[in-house]
């Protein structure tokens, strides 16, 4: 039988579309309505998942107030006729002699994403420019205004697009589905639903919404509804010109947010030749449009795209990352390096993970850190790779199977969205000189679904070897599910622990009970995180230290830094580590260290430069957060840091009670 035949006994046309509203409501329920009724509760519930992630850092959303982030003042530029920001540069930027240098230019950065600063913008002939693209302005930010709902916060702009996004990636499963494995039942389509919703990286972007995840979230959302409108567009044989315009509009918006996006339009000339290659029994005239369908929506916006550059940079290639305050001296830092995509591929594919017992239980790296040579300007940012994080990507490993068990075309559209994403995986490796977990955003979703729906195919023909393919692919995608909730609480910034403590710290009680059980099992009391607010990044994260704390080394300063310290039981703990003076601390005088627990604490006084640390101190059973910081009397050296006491090797033993 056909799959047109296949189709129409689960009620369903050759083109995937339903049959009619009244045959539906006559028929027995199908897998087809099973799915999308679970599809649709799962994408509630992640909805709201997501609404969550994006306002419990202490940033809920409010509604008539002035924003002044980056994007909000694009579109007050761009209402106003111009295409750089309203805000002028500090005049004393602008006469630097080299206002690129991030050592001159420190003092006017400020903050990031348009809160109090001018970091990361792009400074050009005295106007300030977004390196960041337009679409969100124009898809979103000003048509918010235009329905007088006044300045659009940042993290509901986030939510917005991922929630579509998510919409689209759901509906492009289904159809899918639909079109190929008609038979699939809702638990499968359930657990497809997990991964595209946990495993998309959308989670992570939503615990920091700024400018920077405005932009890739907007790409992420026009990317899923332009592979949506193209499949369907190429799969359907009625209203197929519609389709294929509002999938060529899609990725183009998608370039427009995202620039690197533009290698993309691969998949726009796979789908104009598919397209071709499916039309062929229609006239030269219809081919001819619906291969300009295709092709021309894209190509305008990526025209437009170029326009807008040329305007403000004078080149259609330049996005402004040549001319950004970015803590870097873009004149000296050359970007699209070859010698930046085998440690970029490392860590966007490869990077593992690692298990902790400090909540959330997961911390990206690095470390481990890129063990090859890599250039003096490349630079990584916390971020694990896909294998480790979502380990059903794995299954496009079997993609082939598909075009050798009656799949061929599932098979060729599986293998376009893989290669579309290496592409995309690669350009970026290319382009940044440096890697980070956010825009796997750009490439994630197409691997999943990808993944999924092979996944979903493979049916073996002995039943045992069939149960094993089911429990693996569910397995893997419920570990993806669980890595990516959890980096949901984290995100690359920790911004819940430090913007929402008291949340942060009740899920983290909640959860006590995993490490407590560990602990008892070992029988001995573990440091599981040193916490230091003030300590430059990624070792201000509050999971610095899970990879080895007792080998890795952290500083203390004036204010309170908190060291957890989880225990099988109550008693007295010998606390243990060497310290140092570093190069910030006085010469002359004395340092005193202090560590406080519930109950005492402790006071060890460092007149010379290291010396060993003991303290005896009283734990409670489970964790316990000890504060540690330091004094002293004295001048520091000029332009000193405000670390004057490194500490190394801290360890935690019991002793007997007492």
């Amino acid at each position: 039988m056909g799959v047109q035949g296949a189709d129409a006994l689960h009620g369903h046309r050759g083109d995937g579309f339903p049959t009619a509203i009244g045959g539906m409501v006559r028929a027995k329920w199908s897998p087809r309505r099973g799915r999308v009724l679970v599809l649709t509760i799962f994408w509630v519930i992640s909805s709201a998942f997501y609404f969550w992630t994006a306002t419990s850092s202490g940033d809920p959303i409010v509604f008539n107030t002035t924003q002044t982030d980056y994007y909000n003042q694009l579109a007050n530029g761009f209402l106003n006729g111009e295409l750089s920001i309203p805000t002028l540069p500090p005049a004393g930027l602008v006469h630097l002699p080299d206002p690129y240098n991030p050592v001159a230019n420190g003092p006017y950065q400020g903050g990031i994403g348009g809160i109090g600063g001018i970091h990361d913008l792009s400074l050009y002939h005295g106007h300030l420019y977004l390196s960041w693209g337009p679409t969100p302005v124009l898809t979103l930010f000003i048509p918010w205004r235009i329905l007088g709902l006044g300045d659009l916060e940042a993290n509901l702009a986030a939510l917005i697009y991922s929630v579509v996004g998510l919409a689209f990636a759901f509906a492009l499963l289904e159809l899918l589905i639909a079109r190929f494995l008609p038979t699939v039942g809702s638990v499968k389509a359930a657990l497809g639903g997990i991964a595209l919703a946990t495993s998309s990286v959308v989670p992570l972007l939503l615990r920091r919404p700024l400018i920077y995840e405005d932009a890739i979230s907007c790409a992420y959302c026009f990317i899923c509804g332009g592979l949506y409108f193209l499949v369907f567009g190429l799969l359907s044989s009625k209203g197929r010109t519609l389709l294929l315009i509002l999938g060529s509009a899609s990725l183009g918006l998608a370039v427009g947010a995202r620039f690197e996006i533009l290698v993309l339009g691969v998949v726009i000339l796979a789908v104009a030749y598919f397209v071709d290659r499916r039309s062929r029994s229609l006239s030269r005239a219809r081919r001819a449009r619906q291969g300009l369908a295709v092709i021309v929506p894209w190509a305008v916006c990526v025209l437009l795209v170029f326009a807008y550059n040329f305007v403000r940079f004078g080149n259609p290639l330049q996005i402004g990352s040549s001319y950004q305050l970015a803590g870097i001296d873009p004149t000296k830092t050359p970007f699209e390096q070859l010698g930046y995509v085998t440690p970029s591929i490392y860590y966007y594919v490869f990077a593992p993970i690692r298990f902790t017992l400090a909540f959330p239980f997961v911390a990206l790296p690095p470390p481990p850190f890129y063990w090859g040579n890599v250039p003096v300007t490349y630079s990584p940012e916390v971020m694990g790779g896909l294998l480790s994080t979502t380990p059903i990507v794995a299954m496009l490993l079997g993609a082939t199977w598909l075009l050798r068990r009656g799949l061929a075309e599932l098979g060729h559209l599986v293998l376009a969205l893989s290669a579309a994403a290496v592409v995309l995986i690669f350009m970026i490796s290319l382009s940044v000189p440096g890697s980070t977990m956010r825009y796997e955003a750009d490439f994630a979703s197409l691997l999943v679904i990808g993944a999924v729906v092979t996944w979903l195919a493979w049916h073996p023909l002995r039943r045992a070897a069939r149960a094993i393919v089911n429990v693996l692919g569910a397995a893997m995608i419920l570990f993806g599910a669980l890595i990516g909730v959890s980096l949901s609480v984290t995100g690359e910034t920790d911004q819940m622990q430090l913007g929402n403590n008291a949340g942060y710290q009740s899920l983290e009680s909640a959860f006590a009970f995993i490490p407590e059980v560990v602990t008892k099992i070992e029988g001995r009391a573990r440091v599981i995180r040193v916490i230091n607010p003030e300590a430059t990044y990624p070792m201000n994260l509050s999971n610095y230290g899970t990879f080895d704390v007792g080998n890795l080394f952290f500083a203390l300063y004036q204010e309170h830094e908190e060291i957890d310290i989880m225990t099988p039981d109550a008693g007295y703990y010998v606390i243990g580590s060497r310290i140092a003076r570093t190069a910030s601390a006085p010469e002359n005088g004395p340092i005193v260290i202090y560590l406080q627990a519930t109950r005492s604490v402790s006071k060890f006084v460092l007149s010379e430069a290291a010396s060993p640390l003991s303290a005896t101190m009283f734990l409670n059973a489970g964790l316990n957060r000890i504060y540690a910081w330091a004094s002293f009397t004295g001048p520091q050296p000029a332009g000193a840091q405000p670390y004057i006491v490194n500490v190394y090797g801290l360890t935690v033993r019991n002793v007997a009670n007492r």
